[in-house]
């Protein structure tokens, strides 16, 4: 049969939810919403991303274009240098002091410690609402030596208080088998 004339199989949809489903999904959300502090966790220093990745670039409306996402990279056992890759990160409320990015080897050993100053207040939007989210993002050329194969743990720090992190996946490999420096678990 050509292709314009195959017949489509029917998509199967989801039931929709029975109406008391609804009401009990309405009554967990109240529950839940009752017993969580949304203006306070809004006002406190958080992590909201940090990924790694192959390139990055700014626009000039400083939009932040990343290429190449992944969580695993190779490195070659005898050289142990890694290929560059880009760290992006965004967290909140985090405008007042200094991050830092540090990364501990998987026996947890101290390895790196990076330090991102604040934005210059006259660099912020002069039409910003105070009431909005103040969200800072900012990504890193990277380029270490990775001593020993497993997680290495990136952690982004602000006044001295851990705001979470990303495990990185580090393998040793020879080159010629395969090019690719940097792969993503499916």
């Amino acid at each position: 049969m050509p292709k314009s004339k195959k017949r489509k199989t029917a998509r199967k949809h989801k039931p929709l939810p029975r109406k008391s489903d609804n009401a009990e999904a309405r009554e967990r959300l109240r529950k839940y919403a009752s017993e969580i502090d949304l203006p306070g966790g809004r006002a406190r220093p958080r992590l909201l991303s940090l990924l790694f990745c192959d390139f990055s670039n700014r626009t000039d409306d400083r939009k932040i274009n990343l290429l190449g996402i992944f969580d695993r990279i190779y490195v070659h056992p005898d050289i142990m240098r890694s290929p560059p890759f880009v760290l992006y990160g965004r967290a909140a409320e985090t405008f007042e002091d200094n991050l830092w990015v540090r990364v501990f080897d998987p026996d947890n050993e101290p390895q790196v410690e990076m330090k991102l100053d604040p934005p210059p207040v006259e660099t912020l939007d002069a039409d910003r609402d105070p009431d909005d989210p103040k969200q800072l993002q900012f990504y890193l050329p990277v380029q270490m030596t990775f001593r020993k194969e497993g997680v290495y743990w990136f952690d982004i720090s602000y006044r001295d208080f851990s705001l979470g992190g990303a495990g990185l996946v580090v393998r040793f490999r020879r080159l010629g088998a395969d090019r690719n420096a940097t792969d993503t678990f499916v």
